[in-house]
């Protein structure tokens, strides 16, 4: 289960790697196909597609970073928080019961 967390982190990473390679350095499709592939053990097919989306949008992929990393910070202010009373089970259920809300209003809320 570590090992796939990992991936889906460094995947996370790379993301914010090749959104600002493409968007500020102007990096060439082929150096960012290589280093999803070669850095991020990513297929072709993945890295071919997540160039695309990446120059179609150039927000998307930094977004799953800053999204993920804005729930950990959460999750742990919460723990802190309600200390022994803390569950990661009612965490994920009472921050999901919010829907698709931006989570620094989730935060407002929960943190009440």
């Amino acid at each position: 289960m570590e090992l796939i967390h990992d991936k889906l982190k460094l995947r996370e990473l790379g993301n914010v790697v090749i959104d600002y390679e493409i968007q500020c350095l102007d990096k060439p499709k082929e150096s960012i196909v290589n280093f999803l592939v070669k850095e991020c053990f990513q297929t072709s097919a993945q890295a071919a597609e997540k160039y695309h989306r990446a120059t179609v949008s150039q927000v998307q992929l930094c977004s799953y970073f800053s999204g993920s990393t804005a729930i950990s910070a959460l999750r742990e202010e919460y723990k802190k928080k309600l200390g022994d009373k803390y569950s990661l089970k009612d965490f994920h259920e009472k921050f999901l019961s919010f829907g698709s809300s931006p989570v620094k209003y989730i935060r407002e809320i929960m943190m009440k």
